[in-house]
């Protein structure tokens, strides 16, 4: 999975795309399942404030 976000990463950076839109293009995630991902308390981890 690290490699995968990785090469997305990669390509968001070479194209100027964002990482959501090429994992939602590609089909590499259901919808609600990158929504629930990228939310930012999931992002930010347990008791990090959100600032």
């Amino acid at each position: 999975m690290i490699v995968a976000g990785r090469r997305q990463s990669e390509e968001a950076l070479a194209t100027g795309r964002g990482v959501t839109e090429l994992v939602r293009d590609k089909g590499l995630l259901p919808a609600g399942t990158l929504a629930e991902l990228l939310r930012p308390e999931a992002v930010a981890g347990p008791g990090q404030a959100l600032v």
